[in-house]
């Protein structure tokens, strides 16, 4: 069976790492051979890419050598056939667009935006030394756009919030309110959270339109993507619904977007691109894995179709050598 594989950030970091600048493209290249030799390939991330290009629009960044040699990694390891003709690479967008394309089947105005990324991307990837700097202006505005869907999702949460305290916004709320927080882990146990974020995810694509979604009187055509998102999503639906939990906790912190607590988003959207490639996959005869060492996705997708389609850095490695 083919494999197709997708690295997230920290895989790539830890790819890296001990590594000189000089030994990046070698490696890339050696990775890739050796995946044909087994018949797998990888795709590249656009999250990740992002992720990784946001520290370096600062050269005082503690993390801008690690991920500069990671971003030139992850680039030349994802080509088809570099310097051949032909040559390409695929792509897997952010959250936003995979909604849109999966609700929607077309591409929403963020598209644009990535295809520069993606330009951007191979700019740096090619000659960072006289490219790095000249791309500042793009670079920052990769790190606003970070904090932009950062935002996004921390309202997604709101929402949900609201519609357990009677539209009252107070993060510490589950904290204080103690008749409320076991009719929640009711709701979890029984499933019905899950159903309630498959909603909010449906929502989400219609917000990307700038459409308002009536919930109460849902248009019968989303009836079948709805069930088939919850299908394939499962894993992502379950990371958003853990996240959810430390809410009832009383995470105060998690009500400011900017919180290193915040980049969980990396984690839902890495994982929501491996769903998604496995859903246009489903038919191909081609297996998707995502690579990650967080254990918050391997735990995610424990117990579901996914559990056995994320595998450590180690696994993936001993895998194609």
């Amino acid at each position: 069976m083919a494999i197709q594989f997708i690295l997230d950030t920290n895989a790539y970091r830890k790819l890296v790492t001990g590594k000189r600048e000089a030994e990046i493209l070698p490696t890339a290249n050696e990775m890739r051979i050796r995946e044909r030799s087994v018949n797998c390939t990888s795709l590249l991330s656009i999250t990740v890419s992002m992720e990784l290009m946001r520290h370096l629009s600062d050269e005082t960044d503690p993390h801008f050598e690690d991920c500069k040699k990671a971003l030139i990694l992850q680039y030349h390891h994802t080509q088809s056939n570099p310097g051949g003709p032909n040559n390409s690479i695929s792509f897997i967008p952010p959250l936003n667009e995979i909604l849109s394309e999966f609700y929607f089947q077309k591409s929403s105005l963020l598209f644009g935006a990535y295809r520069l990324i993606l330009a951007t991307l191979e700019l740096i990837a090619k000659d960072p030394d006289n490219n790095i700097s000249p791309e500042k202006k793009n670079l920052l505005a990769i790190g606003s756009q970070i904090l932009h869907d950062k935002k996004e999702i921390r309202d997604n949460f709101e929402d949900f919030i609201k519609s357990y305290t009677g539209g009252i916004v107070d993060w510490t709320h589950f904290k204080k309110d103690k008749k409320t927080k076991p009719k929640i882990l009711k709701d979890i146990r029984s499933g019905k959270a899950l159903m309630l974020f498959n909603l909010s995810m449906l929502d989400r694509a219609h917000s990307v339109h700038q459409i308002k979604l009536d919930i109460t009187n849902i248009d019968p055509k989303f009836q079948r993507p709805l069930s088939d998102f919850f299908t394939f999503f499962e894993p992502l639906l379950v990371l958003l619904q853990t996240l959810f939990m430390k809410m009832l906790d009383g995470v105060d912190a998690l009500s400011d977007y900017t919180n290193p607590k915040w980049n969980t988003l990396n984690d839902i959207q890495i994982l929501a691109s491996a769903c998604y490639q496995t859903f246009l996959e489903r038919n191909n005869g081609t297996k998707v894995i995502l690579v990650t060492d967080d254990q918050g996705i391997h735990a995610a997708c424990k117990n579901t179709y996914m559990e056995d389609n994320v595998w450590t850095v180690s696994r993936y490695l001993a895998h194609v050598y």
